[in-house]
């Protein structure tokens, strides 16, 4: 079910450069399962507590009027070095944000595209086919190099549906389900920081979606 719609807001934070030099100082670790590229912070409501609940309440009230009780992971992710683009995935929660925190570069995009998975293209169900792309998933992710015809075969499964260009401060919020990919990891040219939230429950039933469609003449 989509839970909110697709949004991009500039100027998220009224001192980003300052959010930037901390971001950087803190601690980062790589995943040991290699699940996503990059390395992330601990959730920063264990690192900071003052400002997750700062950034928090500051997406939340893009959405709700009201407070409401909420459970999100927010962490720091730098990806530095990498080659090629991501890989198209969803996310296992009920909506996903971020806010870019790299200066952009003209010479690469490192902003986010919105994917449709369509159904006249996909394959059949292969189990093995699936371990070998989650393999190369994992692959690309540890080694930073680009396995360019396993992941030209996903993205083969996808029509693009929108692509949101990186910007300094710039704000993009989503439901978690829509299939979605980084544009570009060609770090060599710039690393890619991001201020990334999961959204993994909040007390209400009242999703922006869900009080649009219920909405009456």
């Amino acid at each position: 079910m989509v839970t909110i719609p697709l949004t991009v807001l500039d100027n998220f934070f009224d001192n980003p450069n300052s959010i930037l030099n901390w971001g950087l100082s803190l601690e980062y670790k790589q995943d040991v399962d290699h699940k996503w590229p990059g390395k992330r912070t601990g959730n920063l409501k264990y690192v900071h507590f003052p400002f997750y609940r700062h950034v928090c309440n500051k997406v939340l009230s893009l959405f709700f009027e009201n407070p409401i009780e909420y459970n999100i992971d927010l962490k720091f992710q730098l990806i530095e070095e990498y080659q090629g683009k991501g890989w198209i995935h969803q996310d296992p929660t009920i909506f996903t944000f971020l806010i870019y925190l790299h200066k952009e570069n003209p010479k690469i995009d490192c902003g986010t595209t919105l994917w449709n998975l369509d159904p006249n293209l996909v394959n059949p169900v292969n189990t093995k086919e699936d371990i070998h792309l989650f393999d190369s998933i994992k692959k690309h992710h540890k080694n930073k190099k680009f396995i360019t015809k396993d992941q030209s075969l996903q993205y083969k499964n996808f029509k693009k549906e929108i692509s949101i260009p990186d910007k300094f401060n710039r704000f993009i919020g989503f439901s978690s389900e829509h299939f979605h990919s980084a544009n570009s990891f060609d770090n060599k040219i710039s690393s890619r920081l991001t201020l990334i939230g999961f959204v993994e429950s909040l007390n209400t039933s009242k999703l922006p979606i869900v009080r649009s469609k219920q909405a009456t003449l």
